[in-house]
């Protein structure tokens, strides 16, 4: 278990992975508590199965933000359990290639629940991806998203701001969504995926 100390109020910063070699796994773990994401990634890609996801905030990507380049990032097995991002990505936050055959963000037998991106505050930004922002190529096998939601503070038809993705926002690249269940996800444009 990483978590902040009892006497930390103000949470931890989480890992930091850049260029690191492959091979690097996190197994069996539990994270929670950061305040700059659980897990920031750039241009590395470790292994995540059995890991538990649970109250990490940040801007982008409460518990992972990723930049990916030519491996794909393997989530699986694990569970996303009330994270924030203040912009976009409540539970994952992740960018990268777009081609055919390259490197995507791929999760499979993981669950994503009560995740949220954005707040209701009048200073709030536009938001996307309740539990998933990913522009790049992703696969999502056999995995569950419920209640997580894409907030902001009015709708953009009254001049506010807007929302999109109360699951999963894709903002390009190739998806792919096999024998997963979305249920109870909200936004204020687009209830499920978008």
């Amino acid at each position: 278990v990483v978590r902040p100390a009892e006497s930390n109020a103000t949470g931890w910063g989480g890992f930091y992975f850049e260029d690191s070699v492959d091979g690097s796994e996190f197994h069996w773990t539990r994270i929670e508590g950061a305040t700059s994401s659980a897990v920031h990634l750039v241009r590395s890609t470790p292994v995540f199965d059995h890991v538990i996801f649970k109250d990490n905030s940040a801007s982008y990507g409460g518990a992972i933000r990723a930049e990916l380049l030519s491996s794909d990032l393997q989530i699986n097995n694990s569970l996303f359990l009330n994270n924030f991002a203040g912009a976009a990505g409540g539970a994952i936050y992740a960018v990268g290639p777009t081609g055919p055959g390259e490197a995507a963000l791929v999760i499979s037998d993981s669950i994503f629940r009560e995740n949220n991106a954005g707040t209701t505050n009048a200073t709030q930004q536009n938001t996307a991806g309740g539990a998933i922002y990913i522009n790049g190529n992703s696969r999502l096998l056999r995995s569950t998203f419920r209640d997580n939601e894409a907030r902001a503070y009015t709708i953009y038809a009254a001049g506010g701001r807007y929302t999109q993705g109360g699951a999963l926002y894709s903002a390009g690249g190739r998806s792919e969504v096999i024998a997963s269940s979305f249920i109870s996800n909200a936004c204020r444009m687009g209830a499920h995926p978008y």
